[in-house]
């Protein structure tokens, strides 16, 4: 039997029933997963591969988590990965932690850090409901596989059976600290023996190229080795939760606002896609409606919005007066988004008396780079793609969803054109203010 504190399982659980857009049919299956689990089930679990096990919808095992974390029945961990290897490089309880710029010890090197690439949110259980034993292999890259535990204070017979990368890394407090590599290649000469010398960040020699054999390894430094082999061609990692999977959940940013990152801090990502959206002639809207029939309006428009933005997997990031800023994983979705929105506000205008008013929206997306920052204690997002993408919307017009050329290009956007036969595309340069010209692609539907 595991020791699992159920006083604390329970009030936990008891807790998390004030979440009641939580899937609650999973409660139960994560009690038992809680009371059941081997540790390493437990440790860093990602929500897709355990929906997948469980074979049910991924959403509502991440919401179901998220909503965990919050309540204390799970940790929220922000684990960095390796660009090269992708073995576990950090991990930190809150996203302003992460930092920018990741060092793996075992391929000694540097990764920039980016939320939508190389970090992973993962979960394990809370240890005051149930302590449980990290594995050694939580913190290996795909593929790589244990071939030994020594006592550094022993010389090492490390057998050098087949071609790949071999690791012998010093473990400080259960964790891997330094690392020396060895790349065994059939063509390279074999080597008999070595000394290899360990301090807390760093191994010397850290790598070298060595044939088939038997080798003698002495080590001076360290107290506890652990050997590694991998194979030269990695396998692909399993599909994580990326940070930004969960940094665009209007549930996280919701219950998540004060706990992302301080007034000083920002993550990276690497590939977001913004929506500017405005409306036609809200002034004399205005002036035609009086004020608040005006902002009724304007509001009953925003539902409207906020509903097709969210259908797509889009968070509302903001609104600015009359116009709303959107943010999207990928460019397809956000296009989607916005066609919906187009044809989900003339169905409301049909609706609608004349003498009640009409609204005509305009959208731009523009895709790039971009930092998510916090602003007014919610996360934004900021940088030089995020001030094109307002810039192409201010050239948008009534009916139109306007297109950067790097949103344009993107294959999935082709195909969600190719779909809509009813779709007119146009193209023209623009003269963008602070930028210069651009070629923007207009989208605007016939029926």
């Amino acid at each position: 039997m595991f020791e699992v504190n159920t006083n604390r399982l329970d009030q936990a659980f008891a807790r998390i029933q004030a979440y009641p857009s939580r899937d609650a049919s999973l409660d139960q299956r994560f009690r038992e997963l809680i009371l059941s689990a081997e540790d390493e089930r437990l440790n860093r679990l990602n929500a897709y591969t355990l929906a997948a096990a469980w074979g049910v919808s991924e959403p509502p095992i991440l919401l179901w988590l998220i909503y965990a974390s919050r309540v204390g029945l799970f940790d929220l961990h922000w684990v960095t990965h390796c660009g090269h290897c992708n073995g576990t490089t950090g991990m930190a309880a809150r996203m302003g932690e992460v930092g920018h710029e990741t060092y793996c010890k075992m391929c000694e090197s540097g990764t920039p850090i980016h939320s939508d690439e190389n970090i992973e949110v993962a979960f394990t259980v809370n240890p005051a409901i149930r302590p449980t034993q990290e594995s050694l292999k939580a913190n290996m890259a795909p593929g790589a596989v244990p071939i030994g535990q020594w006592d550094g204070k022993q010389p090492i017979t490390l057998n050098l059976d087949r071609p790949g990368k071999y690791y012998l890394l010093n473990l400080q407090d259960g964790h891997p600290s330094a690392a020396s590599r060895f790349d065994v290649e059939k063509d390279s000469a074999p080597r008999s023996e070595i000394t290899i010398v360990y301090s807390p960040e760093i191994a010397s020699p850290s790598e070298l190229k060595v044939g088939l054999g038997s080798m003698t390894v002495t080590t001076e430094g360290a107290t506890h080795i652990v050997g590694i082999f991998r194979d030269f061609v990695a396998p692909l990692p399993p599909r994580r939760v990326t940070g930004l999977d969960v940094m665009l959940l209007p549930e996280f940013k919701e219950i998540f606002a004060h706990d992302t990152l301080s007034q000083r801090e920002s993550l990276s990502v690497k590939s977001l896609t913004i929506l500017f959206t405005d409306i036609t002639g809200s002034t004399t809207l205005y002036r035609h409606l009086g004020d608040v029939r005006a902002y009724n309006l304007v509001r009953d428009h925003f539902d409207v919005l906020f509903r097709e933005i969210e259908r797509f997997d889009g968070l509302v990031i903001k609104t600015i007066g009359d116009s709303v800023m959107a943010a999207f994983a990928s460019p397809d979705h956000a296009l989607s988004a916005a066609l919906a929105v187009q044809h989900s506000i003339k169905q409301f205008n049909q609706n609608r008396k004349v003498e009640d008013g009409n609204i005509l929206v305009k959208i731009g997306l523009h895709e790039g780079s971009a930092i998510a920052v916090n602003l007014n204690n919610t996360l934004d997002y900021f940088g030089n793609m995020v001030n094109l993408a307002a810039r192409i919307q201010g050239k948008s017009r009534s009916n139109e969803v306007l297109l950067s050329e790097q949103v344009r290009q993107d294959p999935e956007v082709q195909r969600v054109l190719d779909a809509n036969p009813t779709l007119v595309i146009t193209d023209r340069l623009f003269e963008l203010q602070g930028i210069g010209e651009q070629r923007l692609f207009s989208v605007m539907s016939q029926s």
